[in-house]
């Protein structure tokens, strides 16, 4: 699998993280996601995984791959939000495309580091409100959190996964 070019990658995080950072702080403060910004998130990456199947023609496969996946778990979170919204937000749901997708451009061990980070995050999260007797937990700044942190954890995981 091929990667992206590192200025390329900046360029969709500099997107990215002004949007997910605003969005995680909404989500603490006020727990929803507005869609506005929800939505301004995923064309974001949406638009910079289509630049990129453009200017980086040897990576095609894994950004085809990369929208492919997103949008297919999209569906499934935002399906699983209307019919169990005690699980899982829609505002959550409507955000998992951008997420996959900036997560599994990384490759296998970014996409499993950030996946680890929310993992640990979020249960951090979740016990915290539960010590302290509230049953709301914001899951956005976990899951907004999921790629960047992936992409800085992965040769971490890597080396010491493969050693």
């Amino acid at each position: 699998m091929s990667t992206l070019p590192f200025l390329l990658s900046l360029l969709i995080y500099a997107g990215y993280l002004p949007l997910a950072l605003w969005l995680a702080i909404v989500d603490v403060r006020e727990h929803r996601l507005p869609n506005r910004q929800v939505l301004a998130l995923n064309l974001w990456v949406f638009l910079c995984l289509a630049v990129s199947w453009f200017a980086v023609p040897a990576a095609g496969t894994l950004i085809l791959f990369s929208a492919a996946a997103a949008l297919i778990v999209g569906i499934g979170a935002v399906t699983l939000s209307l019919f169990f919204p005690s699980l899982l937000g829609m505002g959550d749901a409507k955000a998992l495309p951008a997420v996959v997708a900036l997560g599994l451009l990384g490759g296998p061990f970014s996409a499993l580091a950030g996946f680890l980070w929310l993992l640990a995050v979020a249960g951090c999260w979740a016990l915290l409100s539960l010590l302290r007797g509230n049953s709301r937990i914001p899951l956005g700044p976990a899951l907004l959190s999921a790629p960047p942190m992936g992409a800085v954890l992965a040769s971490h995981l890597q080396g010491a996964l493969v050693g």
